[in-house]
């Protein structure tokens, strides 16, 4: 794995409440390796999680993993996939979730991507109105939103490029940025 870049821990203040925001200027290269690049200290109800990904290569498995937020397992318990992204079936972005309770609510893009492209994701929940609604945009496009009625918040989050339970996808990730 060749990781370049430095994690920056930044505090702000918005609105009168304390945030927090975990930025990276690193390329990884995500190809045969499954590394935690961060243990988070928390994901708040509210956050946002944006990168950049290159697919080098659409690969011969269901699931290449991109990046998996987690409390500590693949698929176990609430917050185990918070959020987690895959490249599908070598076709199009699999977004998975804590959402309504139930812990792996996810949403296929069925959008054939395509190797040598540069992808913008943003994955988010925010609060509009009384409502907490969790948004998947793909360059700057809505693709999915859902209200989450159970969103929580889930402390020390592990951040892996390429999780451990799936194959990893060949490619790079950039420019990852959490705010909660």
């Amino acid at each position: 794995m060749k990781i370049t870049g430095i994690l920056i821990l930044a505090c702000g203040l918005v609105a009168g409440q304390a945030t927090q925001g975990f930025f990276w200027n690193m390329a990884i290269v995500i190809k045969g390796s499954r590394n935690q690049i961060a243990l988070l200290p928390y994901i708040a109800k509210t956050y946002s999680v944006s990168f950049d990904v290159l697919i080098n290569n659409l690969g011969n498995s269901s699931y290449n993993s991109i990046i998996h937020f987690t409390i500590g397992a693949d698929n176990s318990v609430y917050g185990d996939r918070t959020p987690a992204v895959w490249l599908y079936g070598g076709i199009g972005f699999l977004i998975c979730s804590a959402i309504n309770g139930n812990k792996d609510k996810c949403y296929t893009d069925p959008i054939q991507r395509q190797v040598g492209v540069w992808y913008h994701i943003e994955i988010s929940q925010s609060l509009t109105g009384n409502k907490i609604i969790f948004e998947f945009n793909i360059n700057q496009e809505t693709v999915y939103t859902i209200e989450n009625i159970q969103a929580e918040q889930f402390e020390k989050v592990q951040v892996w490029a390429g999780d451990e339970y799936h194959d990893p996808l060949d490619g790079i990730i950039s420019n990852i940025e959490v705010k909660t």
